[in-house]
């Protein structure tokens, strides 16, 4: 289990050491312990505080992007868990369509998700350097029970959805072999719902009978 964790992260000094550590691995020229140390101007001791190892580092950043992420979305179900329970007759007389209300907290959903790795795109520079797709398909993931309640659950849907989680993944490495542009930033959330309300449509055929 990575040492890393949200919560010590929102102490300044442990942020501002990770931090250190992150720019010295970033460029890809510390590879080993003592040239980190070096780098990041730190302790043997005080490393060991933040990594177990120089090669868990890059799996230690990804379990604190999964970590996000699934806070997230606890915030988010239970979002959407609220709201159908006080809007649910509100929406079927306003005749909005059936999941429409999903397909709105997915596309926030999405939207949040970018802008972390916005806010965050060195890290995911880091990522993409390494070739590191792995870090997108965890998150897609972690997006899958949402994805599949704005499709109403069906059940063959359940054999196509990797299909869609690689388009997403797609389009997310697109824009990140950009540079995560901020201007690009809307594009890339209006491919993905593109992606999402046409995914019954589009992988239809693959569907089981």
């Amino acid at each position: 289990m990575s040492l890393l964790t949200l919560d010590k992260l929102k102490d300044k000094r442990f942020y501002k050491t990770e931090k250190a550590i992150f720019h010295s691995v970033a460029g890809g020229t510390a590879k080993e312990t003592e040239m980190i140390i070096v780098t990041a101007k730190i302790s043997r001791a005080t490393f060991y505080r933040h990594h177990e190892a120089v090669y868990m580092i890059e799996s230690d950043y990804e379990e604190l992007v999964e970590m996000w992420v699934r806070r997230l979305m606890e915030r988010m179900s239970a979002s959407s868990n609220g709201r159908k329970k006080v809007g649910a007759n509100n929406n079927s007389k306003r005749g909005l369509g059936v999941g429409n209300s999903d397909v709105r907290i997915l596309r926030k959903v999405y939207f949040e998700l970018l802008l972390f790795m916005y806010k965050h795109r060195e890290l995911f520079s880091y990522f993409l350097m390494r070739e590191n797709t792995r870090v997108y398909s965890k998150i897609v993931k972690e997006v899958k029970p949402l994805a599949m309640n704005t499709w109403r659950t069906a059940r063959w849907m359940e054999g196509v959805y990797e299909i869609y989680a690689g388009e997403v993944v797609g389009v997310m490495v697109r824009w990140g072999m950009d540079g995560f542009p901020e201007e690009k930033m809307m594009r890339a959330l209006d491919n993905i719902m593109y992606l999402t309300v046409t995914a019954k449509r589009r992988l239809g055929r693959f569907r089981d009978k």
